[in-house]
């Protein structure tokens, strides 16, 4: 049995990534994690038609991002920040992809989204030598995690605090 998810992937061509995303549902923590790792390597040191940009590359972000498995997510998460943080993977996509997930994603992997958004805000605020500009308060990173779910609030709290103790170690506040 494939499901409809993998069917697709498989579909657009993705079949390289098919097994290491199956493996992503088998129920030890360990061999989630490296698969999952696997996945994001992949997606690095792919040909430009399978990698993060391509069709076939947001499938399997985004498989990984709705994951029910805590492991799973985790790991996704981590991955895809390194992703921003080394230029693989442009910031605005980035923060997309985990607000996207965060939004309709299951109460108990709320906290893990909004940590990786803190730290691409955290990375965003550093390029933009803290002259990061929204057209509207309504669209900075931290009002759209608030406003997505009551969830965020407790981690969106730590997360405003490390925004500003980083920057001001940065001299940025």
């Amino acid at each position: 049995f494939v499901s409809l998810s993998l069917y697709l992937i498989l579909v657009k061509g993705m079949a390289s990534y098919a097994t290491l995303l199956e493996k992503t549902r088998v129920p030890q923590p360990s061999i989630q994690r490296f698969a999952v790792i696997s996945v994001f390597s992949k997606l690095r040191s792919a040909p430009e038609r399978l990698g993060s940009e391509s069709d076939a590359g947001r499938e399997a972000i985004s498989f990984c991002l709705t994951s029910a498995s805590v492991t799973v997510v985790d790991q996704s998460v981590r991955e895809l920040c390194r992703l921003v943080s080394d230029s693989v993977l442009d910031l605005s996509r980035g923060l997309l992809e985990l607000q996207s997930a965060l939004e309709g994603c299951d109460p108990k992997l709320v906290s893990l989204f909004v940590k990786g958004l803190g730290f691409l805000i955290r990375i965003g605020y550093e390029l933009k030598d803290g002259n990061w500009k929204f057209n509207s308060t309504e669209n900075h990173p931290f009002v759209r995690i608030l406003s997505s779910r009551e969830e965020t609030q407790t981690e969106l709290l730590h997360q405003v605090s490390l925004f500003v103790m980083h920057n001001r170690r940065l001299g940025m506040v």
